[in-house]
């Protein structure tokens, strides 16, 4: 694994690392000794075709999400190291993605403008949040009911979304991007 053209890179509740080289994602077993050589590659997922653009971790441990510049987003179970769902309904690359305190829900924000979230199980689509953003939705945060969701755009605005209704409510300010948002407790 050439550690020239890391990605990405998250520590796990499992004890794993995630690295990601590239348009693969690398699960790592981290080992007490904090050089890169000694640590063990225990598999090498390559179903996405662009760039991994981000990681999560279920509350449950079980799963993980990551997404793409290839405008997939897929849900790997952790215990087999297989897609157990694929979520295809972006038309542009996927900037973020987060699970839901539920680990039943996953929330995506794209270059398409759209905030999607997806429910685990089935792999369809529970809403679409669109029409507040007009660039690039950057990252999204559900709330920890995962009620509401906040997002954040290229163009600096970020809008707090009802799930179930999409009302929105719009906020200015911002003078650039909004790369990160989070929700308190």
């Amino acid at each position: 694994v050439d550690d020239s053209k890391v990605y990405q890179q998250a520590y796990l509740a499992i004890g794993k690392m995630i690295r990601v080289h590239g348009a693969d994602v690398h699960f790592m077993l981290r080992r007490n000794k904090p050089r890169i050589a000694e640590r063990e590659c225990i598999a090498e997922l390559d179903e996405h075709h662009g760039v991994v653009t981000s990681l999560d971790m279920a509350w449950s441990g079980q799963l993980i999400v990551s997404a793409s510049d290839d405008n997939s987003v897929l849900v790997w179970d952790v215990a087999t190291w297989k897609v157990a769902q694929r979520f295809v309904g972006h038309k542009s690359r996927v900037n973020s993605c987060r699970f839901s305190r539920s680990s039943e829900l996953v929330l995506t924000s794209s270059e398409d403008t759209t905030v999607k979230v997806w429910n685990v199980s089935t792999g369809a689509i529970e809403t679409t949040l669109e029409g507040e953003h007009n660039a690039a939705v950057l990252c999204a945060a559900f709330s920890p009911d995962s009620v509401n969701v906040v997002s954040g755009a290229q163009d600096g605005s970020l809008v707090m979304w009802a799930v179930k209704t999409g009302v929105a409510a719009r906020t200015s300010g911002h003078l650039s991007a909004i790369h990160a948002v989070a929700y308190g407790e």
